[in-house]
């Protein structure tokens, strides 16, 4: 059985944290909780960078290695959400 693409979206935030440092956010929400953690998402990553710029590069690369296409002259915005593939690099052996 596989799982629908739309069963995996990527959230993710870019934020100015203190002077000179931005964060960049990712997650993607569980279909169920967790009743050991009680988290609502299979997980959540938090990435520091010096500029903007560099964490909108991350992103980029981050949404293109999990099948996301033409992202990479695209200017996302500071917090969004994105359909990713499931297993985008799982050869199927």
């Amino acid at each position: 059985m596989y799982a629908l693409a739309s069963d995996h979206v990527l959230n993710y935030r870019i934020t100015q944290q203190s002077a000179g440092s931005v964060r960049l956010t990712m997650w993607e929400m569980a279909k169920t909780i967790d009743k050991r953690s009680k988290k609502p998402y299979l997980y959540r990553i938090n990435l520091y960078f010096d500029c903007e710029d560099a964490a909108r590069i991350t992103l980029k690369q981050h949404l293109a290695l999990n099948g996301a296409v033409g992202v990479a002259n695209l200017e996302v915005p500071l917090e969004g959400r994105v359909r990713i593939m499931p297993y985008p690099t799982w050869s199927g052996e």
